[in-house]
C-alpha cells in the first residue's frame, strides 16, 4: 500500500498572556489565549505545503472560512489547555469543528495533553504536539503521519458494531478497492440472510474525486438498471444517490476515519418489499 507522510501545521498568535511568572520560562511564554492564523499540510518526500483547506476540503467548501480557520488555543496557569478549531463549511459544525481539552506537560520542544473531553473519538487519549515561539507567533506541528489510499485494500463489514433496521443483517460482506487509471473501481462481495452470494462492481469516482455528480452504473447479474451518483462532501466524506430503473431508492452517507482503517455508512431508503429502511453499517480494514 502506497503511503504519503504529511504533517499538519498551525501558526497562532497570541492575543492575551496570563501571568505565569511561577513556572519555567517554555511554558510562561505559552500561558494565555493564541488566535488561529493558518492551517498547513507539509508532505515529507517534497517538502511542499499547502493551505489544509486543499488538502482536507472538497472544492465547494475551500471558501474564505476554510482559507482562514477560526479558532483559539488556550493554555491556563493550572496546566490545562483548550482548543477549538472551525473550519469549512459552518452548516454542519460537528463535522467540520475540532475541539478538545485536558490537562498538559511539556517535554522539550512539544506539549502533550491527556485530553479528557473531545468532539470526535480520533482525538482522544493523549495528543501531541511540537511547537515553536517566535516572538508572539506559536508555530505547532503534528508527528508525521502516514495517509492510507483508499482507493486499496480490503473492508470487511463488523456485524457486531453494524445496525439494521428493520434487518435482517447479511451473513458477510466484503468491500475491496482496486486502482484502474485514474479511477477506482469498488468491488462489494456478500452474502445475504438466506444464504444467497452477490457480487457487485462499481467503477466510478469514489475516493478519487474524479467526475463527481456523474451517474455510474453498478455492475450486477441483475438485469435491472442500477445506478449511483456521488457527491463529494469533504476529502473523508461523500453522498452517495442509489437509483432504480431511474428512480431514487435509497441514499447513503459513507464517512472515512481519519487513520483510514474503518469506514461507516449510512444507509436509508426503501426496499424491494417496500418497507423503509435505516442500516449503519461499520467496514474496517483487513
Amino acid at each position: 500500500m502506497q503511503k504519503v507522510l504529511l504533517k499538519g501545521i498551525v501558526t497562532l498568535l497570541s492575543i492575551l498572556i496570563t501571568s505565569g511568572l511561577a513556572y519555567a520560562d517554555d511554558r510562561a511564554k505559552l500561558l494565555g489565549v493564541w488566535r488561529f492564523v493558518s492551517t498547513e499540510i507539509e508532505f515529507q518526500e517534497t517538502g511542499e505545503r499547502k493551505p489544509a483547506a486543499d488538502v482536507l476540503l472538497a472544492p465547494a467548501e475551500r471558501n474564505s472560512v476554510a482559507e482562514s480557520p477560526s479558532g483559539y488555543l488556550i493554555f491556563t496557569d493550572e496546566g490545562r489547555m483548550m482548543v477549538i478549531l472551525v473550519r469549512g463549511d459552518r452548516d454542519v459544525p460537528l463535522r467540520n469543528t475540532e475541539a478538545y481539552t485536558g490537562v498538559y506537560r511539556l517535554e522539550g520542544d512539544k506539549w502533550i495533553t491527556q485530553v479528557d473531553v473531545a468532539s470526535k473519538p480520533n482525538l482522544d487519549g493523549e495528543q501531541i504536539r511540537f511547537f515553536t515561539l517566535n516572538g508572539k507567533r506559536l508555530e505547532a506541528r503534528t508527528a508525521w503521519n502516514a495517509r492510507k489510499d483508499f482507493c486499496e485494500g480490503t473492508f470487511k463489514l463488523n456485524l457486531a458494531k453494524s445496525m439494521f433496521s428493520p434487518g435482517p443483517p447479511p451473513k458477510s460482506r466484503t468491500i475491496s478497492y482496486r486502482k484502474e487509471g485514474d479511477r477506482c473501481r469498488q468491488i462489494v462481495d456478500g452474502e445475504d440472510a438466506h444464504g444467497i452470494k452477490s457480487h457487485r462492481e462499481f467503477g466510478g469516482a469514489t475516493f478519487l474525486g474524479m467526475e463527481w455528480g456523474k451517474e455510474y452504473p453498478v455492475l450486477t447479474s441483475d438485469p435491472s438498471s442500477v445506478t449511483r451518483t456521488l457527491t463529494r462532501i469533504n476529502a473523508n466524506t461523500i453522498r452517495i444517490s442509489v437509483k432504480l430503473d431511474g428512480k431514487e431508492i435509497g441514499n447513503e452517507l459513507s464517512v472515512n476515519s481519519e487513520d483510514g482503517n474503518t469506514q461507516t455508512t449510512t444507509q436509508e431508503g426503501t426496499n424491494a418489499q417496500g418497507q423503509q429502511y435505516k442500516n449503519v453499517l461499520i467496514y474496517e480494514r483487513q
